[in-house]
Parts: structure tokens; sequence; C-alpha cells
């Protein structure tokens, strides 16, 4: 756990109470707020860089989302700007983790439009286990590491996620990772996307309500 330091904060009396409405860890509250706009601006510079390099992602790239999904083809047609949808939160498996980690252009025009909408980016802490082997690029995954939400995988979401698999009718190692994945995409502030290679089991472990948007 990182360590911590005593500021003072000056906020608008009505934010305050607010703030004592929805939570009693004020503190706490602040701090996520701070840190998901920190993990947004990050990611917002990163691609900023990339298409200065690069050149600007084209109409035609920000379009290629998969072909089952026409709701997320329109949101990417229109960058998520001019489009009642929305997606509040993103969470990545393994195979999207590895595809920002080698840079991939047409999932970095995915993650342009869901950066476009303030979407924040999750993954399980597991998923930080399955894309590291003897080739990865380490710098490059500490990098991506600084710019999402890791959620910690505890008793609570192990057992979770193992209702999960009993739920869905699945068993064995392959589907446990899939469940911990699942069960971290349900916990989060909805609407929910996540970007997967597994996109049948994760439909079966998630039900309808995460929007699953196949790699």
């Amino acid at each position: 756990m990182s360590s911590t330091i005593r500021i003072t904060v000056t906020l608008p009396s009505d934010q305050v109470a607010e703030l004592r409405k929805l939570t009693d860890n004020v503190s706490g509250y602040v701090a996520e707020a701070v840190a998901r706009q920190i993990r947004h601006q990050l990611l917002g510079d990163d691609l900023r860089r990339h298409e200065e390099e690069h050149g600007p992602f084209s109409d035609e790239e920000l379009a290629e989302a998969p072909r089952e999904d026409l709701r997320l083809r329109r949101l990417l047609r229109g960058r998520g700007r001019r489009v009642s949808e929305r997606v509040e939160t993103v969470v990545l498996d393994s195979e999207g983790l590895s595809a920002w980690i080698a840079q991939d252009r047409k999932f970095l025009a995915m993650l342009q439009v869901f950066h476009d909408m303030g979407a924040d980016l999750v993954i399980g802490a597991n998923t930080i286990v399955e894309v590291s082997h003897s080739r990865t690029n380490m710098p490059r995954l500490n990098w991506a590491l600084s710019r999402v939400k890791v959620e910690p995988v505890t008793e609570q979401a192990a057992k979770a996620a193992a209702e999960l698999l009993k739920d869905a009718g699945l068993h064995g190692h392959k589907y446990a990772i899939d469940a911990t994945v699942a069960e971290v995409a349900l916990r989060q502030p909805k609407p929910v996307a996540l970007l997967t290679s597994d996109s049948d089991d994760m439909t079966k472990l998630c039900g309808n309500q995460v929007r699953i948007v196949p790699l």
C-alpha cells in the first residue's frame, strides 16, 4: 500500500454535505476520484502521443467494432461524443491487456473511444500473472498498469467467482480464470464493457449485466 500524506482541500459546503450522504470515508472517496482522474489524464496523453507519432485514428479504424455489437459500432463511429449511450467501466482480460502492451492500433482506437466517454479501465490482479512471461515487455506492462485500476482477488471475490462457475455449469482451470475476470466486471460501476477473447464463456458467466466485446 502506498504511503499517504495529509493535506487540506477546500470544497463548497454543499459538495461536502452530499459527500457525507454518500460515504462515511470522505478521504477514501476523494482519493479514488483523484486516482481515476489521474489514470484518465495519463491515458489521454498516451493516446494523443500515439496519434502524433503514427497519425490520427481514421473513421474506419474507429468504426471497426465487432459486427455482432451494432450499438458499439455506432459508439465507435461517433467516438462516443454525440450519442446517448455511455460506458462507465471497461474491463480487460489478458488478451486485451496484451494488445495494449503490444500497442495494437485497432485496440488503441477502441481505447480512444472509451476514453472519450470518460470510462475507467479495470483489470483483475490475476490478469497480470496471465500476461507475464519471458518475452513480456515488463516496462511496457508496468506503464500500462499505471493507467488502469487493478482489482485484488480476495477470498470474498474468489467465492463469488466460484458461484458464477456453479451457476453457469462450468468447471476447470480455464474457466476459473474467466470467472475471476467476470466477477471483477460484475462489481464495477455500470454500464460495463468487457473486452475479451473468450466471449462465449464470458457471456455465460456475466449474462446480460455486462456488454461483452469480442477481441
